[in-house]
């Protein structure tokens, strides 16, 4: 069964995450840092922005497109880094291309569901294509992955609720557990 642990250490995201995922099967929250967490569980893949995660280890930034990166063995990180797909891009003059994190049309609500739906179905197909490399306990750090965006309450539980959403879509519903 796949696993979520939240990494979250900002105190106003904390108390929302607990209350919305307190009976939740696919979420563990984690109060503390990225570090503390991957010392605390050993985990098979770290979620995080996919600039950093490209530049890190290869790859670009595609449009929508959730990419699970191999870590060459960092220590103390994961196997796996999956990119957190950018919903929107455009490029700059400068030849970089700059990522914005919501298309302006879409509820936030929606933009949490359609990030993590790219995540879990990128998820789903590489266990399905790597049976012997299984992603099934994953840590999202909420911070480095620009997640939720918003510090206001009522606008940081419509992005949870499009997040745990996905995830029961994808990983209970689905039956893909």
């Amino acid at each position: 069964m796949v696993k979520c642990i939240l990494i979250e250490d900002r105190q106003s995201v904390l108390e929302v995450m607990h209350k919305y995922f307190a009976t939740s099967k696919l979420v563990e929250i984690f109060n503390g840092t990225m570090r503390e967490c991957i010392q605390h569980y050993a985990l098979d893949a770290l979620v995080m922005d996919g600039q950093f995660a490209h530049e890190r280890y290869g790859g670009s930034p595609k449009k929508g497109v959730a990419h699970i990166l191999r870590t060459t063995d960092h220590i103390p990180f994961p196997r796996w880094v999956i990119t957190m797909p950018p919903l929107h891009m455009i490029q700059a003059s400068s030849g970089f291309s700059v990522i914005y994190r919501t298309d302006k049309k879409s509820t936030l609500e929606e933009d949490g569901y359609v990030k993590f739906d790219i995540i879990c179905k990128e998820i789903i197909a590489f266990n399905i294509a790597y049976p012997d490399a299984r992603i099934e306990r994953i840590g999202i750090d909420c911070e480095i992955s620009y997640f939720p965006v918003s510090n206001n309450p009522e606008e940081i539980i419509k992005e949870i609720q499009g997040m745990r959403q996905a995830l029961e879509d994808n990983f209970l519903l689905a039956g893909t557990e």
